[in-house]
């Protein structure tokens, strides 16, 4: 994609910290070209790309309701939780196919 002056570019970031989307909005304010939207779960940023795909996703890794995944997980048990930001991609990337995608996180020990 070239970007001209016309160009607008939708970027998503999804994070559950609001602290974090507010940093990236606060960036993007000095970048008119840049059309920020803001998920706080890979859930609601699935939604949100079908209806209008994104340009690019900035997508945490590490929500709240996901627990990260055992060797011995069920299909139960991980039906039963929210999704990591890595299993979240093949599902954006559906949704949103043309759209870069960066996982990212601010977690240690991981």
């Amino acid at each position: 994609m070239v970007v001209t002056s016309e160009t607008r570019v939708r970027v998503m970031v999804v994070d559950d910290d609001p602290l974090i989307f507010e940093l990236f909005l606060a960036l993007a304010a000095r970048h008119p070209a840049v059309e920020l939207l803001g998920a706080a779960s890979p859930e609601e940023a699935m939604a949100m790309s079908r209806a209008e795909p994104p340009d690019a996703i900035l997508l945490d890794h590490n929500f709240p309701t996901a627990e990260y995944p055992r060797s011995d997980d069920s299909v139960l048990s991980r039906m039963s939780r929210g999704l990591t930001g890595l299993e979240a991609v093949e599902y954006l990337r559906a949704a949103a196919p043309n759209a870069v995608i960066t996982i990212y996180t601010g977690a240690t020990g991981l």
